[in-house]
């Protein structure tokens, strides 16, 4: 609970408005998302039985065009 109420702070005090801090944090995210690739084909092995070529062309390539495509536009 006291997690919650920190993100709902930090989230009100405005600094999640700047363009440039949720470049950074898009940045990261797909930094993140290549980092875990490893860990996530074998999740989504265990909770969906994908394979990973299944994996890569429906959950993770389409987040890491989205992150690029926010981050360009």
């Amino acid at each position: 609970m006291k997690a919650i109420e920190e993100l709902d702070r930090f989230f009100k005090s405005g600094k999640t408005l700047d363009y440039k801090f949720r470049i950074k944090a898009l940045k990261s995210l797909r930094e993140a998302v290549i980092k875990n690739k490893p860990k996530i084909f074998e999740a989504l092995y265990k909770d969906l039985r994908k394979d990973e070529f299944e994996a890569l062309s429906t959950e993770i390539l389409p987040i890491l065009q989205e992150i690029s495509h926010i981050i360009k536009n």
